[in-house]
């Protein structure tokens, strides 16, 4: 008996996801009894056999090369039989072959697709754009270099940094330093640690003062002593090609 065998692979996918193959083999003929002579009508078991599923590719001519051959899938009858799934790792267009082994001495074998020509067992394997979208921060920081005349003692103190979201040191402080230790001979240069960054643009503006403990050196009263404008322009979302 000569079977027919028909095939159907699995939809397109993703790089990354699993493809598959369905063949159906039909017109397969029943096993031979044990008995030489039935004395009732009777048939033997369903055809046996198994089914061998290859992955050709990616080739948009031919087969291309053999990447994949699944475990064997037995068989009992007529009816739809599932490949094991396979992860292709290249892009392109892979083509199933099916191979039935047949099941002697009643049914022969059959291969499906061997020219790789059937379309219903193409399965492309694609790639996705990928999308990036950028945006900037920046980190306000500030330093402040301390100094006073020689004969006067080594520096000694503390500087304050505060910074404000406007031009002229109004509003609720975005940053406080705290004390900021002023030791040693002069010049010193002491600067802030802030680690909230700012993502839009806008004017900045910072009070400073100097208190000193050496008596010999005068304090520095606190006063809106810098300003500053930050423009961020960030570029829309841009695809690969």
């Amino acid at each position: 008996m000569n079977p027919t065998l028909s095939t159907n692979a699995s939809a397109d996918v993703n790089l990354g996801s699993n493809v598959s193959d369905t063949a159906t083999p039909g017109g397969t003929a029943t096993q031979p009894t044990a008995a030489v002579i039935h004395t009732t009508e009777t048939s033997g078991a369903p055809a046996g056999g198994t089914i061998t599923f290859k992955l050709y590719g990616p080739s948009t001519t031919g087969c291309g090369d053999l990447v994949h051959t699944t475990a064997a899938v037995n068989v009992s009858g007529n009816g739809d039989y599932n490949s094991p799934t396979f992860q292709p790792t290249v892009a392109g267009t892979y083509h199933w072959v099916a191979v039935y082994s047949g099941n002697s001495p009643n049914t022969n074998g059959k291969t499906h697709n061997a020219d790789c020509a059937d379309a219903n067992e193409d399965v492309v394997v694609k790639t996705v754009k990928s999308s990036m979208k950028t945006a900037q921060t920046r980190v306000p920081n500030d330093s402040a270099e301390i100094s006073a005349p020689a004969g006067s003692g080594n520096l000694a103190g503390n500087v304050f940094f505060t910074l404000y979201p406007s031009s002229d040191c109004t509003g609720t402080p975005l940053y406080t330093s705290g004390a900021v230790a002023v030791a040693g001979a002069s010049p010193q240069t002491v600067g802030t640690s802030n680690t909230a960054a700012v993502s839009a643009s806008g004017s900045f503006s910072r009070k400073v003062s100097y208190d000193s403990t050496n008596a010999a050196q005068e304090d520095i009263p606190n006063s809106c002593h810098e300003t500053s404008d930050l423009t961020i322009t960030n570029g829309g979302t841009v695809s690969s090609p």
